[in-house]
């Protein structure tokens, strides 16, 4: 599943010149890379699928980063580490997707994903995966990719202003991270992955 781009929560608008701020707010506990996350901003985006039936399926994605500005970054630090989380489910309200009580999710690579990409460069990497909407590759300038391959996501509330819930995630690595988010939306959201 992950995302249909996995890097169109990781750099919204991509052209503000403006003082990184942080909007948004997480955490993430444990390991990842060998080192944490200490999260500094959370954004979200919904969307609804194109050509996903009726009512269509909409795409939650909340990223997590290590740095503040995230929905007006222009490009990354060397540093710079982002955990995307990615929810689809059938929408609501003729199209819209709006969540007003818990749903827990398995994280499965098809409907839910986790994943951790940090390290950005200049080169485009293609990374395998088990997603469904991807095609089974992503492809980025992040040069490490890592998809949790279990765990599970809750949402405690969505809608068109933000997203909030909690994550657990296993990684192939035996990495875990867990953690919170509270993401307002990012209207501006597009992708700096420049592949």
């Amino acid at each position: 599943m992950a995302n249909v781009c996995a890097a169109c929560v990781l750099c919204a608008a991509c052209s503000s010149a403006s003082a990184p701020k942080s909007t948004g707010s997480g955490s993430a506990t444990g390991t990842i890379h060998g080192g944490s996350l200490p999260v500094a901003d959370a954004i979200s985006l919904i969307q609804t699928i194109p050509g996903s039936g009726n009512p269509p399926s909409a795409e939650i994605d909340v990223g997590l980063s290590n740095f503040g500005g995230l929905c007006a970054a222009s490009s990354y630090a060397s540093s710079s580490a982002i955990l995307v989380i990615t929810v689809v489910m059938a929408s609501t309200n003729g199209g819209s997707l709006v969540i007003d009580q818990p749903v827990m999710l398995p994280i499965d690579g098809a409907t839910t994903s986790v994943e951790y990409l940090a390290q950005p460069g200049s080169q485009c990497m293609t990374y395998d995966t088990s997603s469904g909407t991807t095609n089974g590759t992503v492809t980025t300038k992040f040069a490490v990719f890592e998809e949790a391959t279990s765990g599970t996501v809750t949402i405690t509330k969505a809608d068109a202003t933000s997203v909030t819930g909690s994550y657990t995630a296993v990684f192939g690595s035996g990495d875990m991270l867990s953690g919170s988010f509270d993401a307002p939306a990012c209207s501006n959201a597009g992708s700096a992955n420049g592949c």
